[in-house]
């Protein structure tokens, strides 16, 4: 097997006429991307065919050479994807097409050089998309998301198993943790600071009693929208919302009221972003839909009480 040097234009199946190009490097040119004219030029050397017929592409064997070959391979890349054109060339080529590395795994001995070239990479440390960006992965989600196909494949993909179920984290890492979150995200610091209005207590009015109240007000049932849930003995109890996010709304006569039940978690939660909508819907809902009642009183609680079967 002997070795010959091919003037090859990076990424592209252009080659010196005097030779034949090896099948491989047409693969890569298919799998890499779009071809353009101007690309700059190095020679590489390529072992001509075996007893297989197989060509392989091979390094320097001298530390030094390598280093040189592997440097120059590196510089052209780097030349070639800071061209706005070039890059939106590789986009428009590669749109519509499968990774060339579908289906391919990585090797244990890839994986961790890998992780060790990324431990300490800050590249997009305290950067943030821009408004166009972020409306074009919106965009592109919502698409997905509603794709049957799409979701069928996220829905299979969570049945294969739980990775971290029943792993814990390391005490290094545990610690890691705890120091990188040291004061902050909190206070004054987190997007949901009201003025520390969470340290306040509710009004002593707003006792287990009257939310029972609210609850079988409306049916025991979740009145976030596209929730709907109906309450069942055996479940945590729906928790009781403050429409108009007034702890002391019971006990308080500037203020009307008013309150609606709602699943713990993700729908209790959902209350506290955008709250000037979240009271405004519900109190629509209250006067449109009930009157502007949203509790029994202590007389009507009896009577629902025998009707009760639980």
């Amino acid at each position: 097997m002997t070795e010959a040097l091919y003037t090859y234009n990076a990424y592209h199946s252009r080659y010196d006429s005097r030779q034949k190009m090896p099948p491989l490097w047409t693969r890569m040119g298919a799998a890499w991307g779009q071809v353009t004219d101007n690309m700059p030029e190095v020679q590489i050397a390529v072992l001509e065919p075996g007893a297989q017929g197989e060509e392989v592409m091979v390094a320097p064997k001298d530390p030094v050479k390598y280093e040189e070959w592997r440097k120059r391979i590196s510089d052209i890349v780097k030349k070639q994807w800071e061209d706005p054109e070039y890059r939106r060339k590789c986009s428009e080529s590669h749109k519509g097409k499968p990774s060339a590395r579908l289906g391919v795994p990585h090797t244990e001995e890839s994986k961790l050089k890998m992780s060790i070239a990324n431990k300490g990479n800050k590249f997009h440390l305290g950067k943030h998309h821009s408004e166009e960006t972020r409306k074009k992965i919106s965009e592109a989600t919502k698409q997905a998301m509603a794709n049957p196909e799409i979701l069928h494949k996220l829905s299979e993909a969570g049945k294969r198993g739980k990775p971290w179920l029943g792993k814990r984290f390391s005490e290094e890492h545990c610690r890691n943790l705890t120091e990188s979150h040291l004061g902050k995200n909190t206070g004054a610091e987190n997007h949901n600071w009201k003025g520390g209005i969470s340290y306040k207590p509710y009004c002593p009015k707003f006792n287990n009693e009257f939310k029972e109240r609210v609850r079988a007000f409306f049916g025991y049932r979740c009145m976030m929208p596209g929730c709907g849930h109906v309450w069942k003995p055996d479940e945590t109890k729906l928790a009781v919302h403050h429409v108009n996010f007034r702890k002391d709304s019971c006990c308080t006569a500037d203020v009307i009221p008013l309150f609606v039940p709602v699943c713990h978690g993700s729908c209790h939660a959902k209350t506290n972003h955008n709250r000037d909508y979240w009271e405004q819907y519900f109190t629509e809902i209250i006067n449109r839909d009930y009157g502007g009642k949203c509790y029994f009183t202590k007389g009507e609680m009896v009577q629902v009480r025998r009707s009760q079967k639980w």
